[in-house]
């Protein structure tokens, strides 16, 4: 992000950070990504157990 320190034109100093905005947003897409499938993981197991858990009863 420097970079836009060095800029020359407001039109330079737009790009540079439209660019970081893409880079970030990228970043942040792929973080809630990793957190969704998290999610059903955990969702996953827990139905498991609780289905374990069932079958202790009977």
């Amino acid at each position: 992000m420097a970079d836009w320190a060095r800029a020359q034109s407001p039109g330079a100093v737009e790009e540079i950070l439209d660019r970081e905005n893409k880079r970030m947003a990228d970043s942040l897409a792929s973080k809630v990504t990793r957190l969704k499938s998290l999610a059903l993981d955990i969702d996953r197991d827990a139905e498991d157990q609780n289905r374990y858990l069932d079958g202790m009863g009977a």
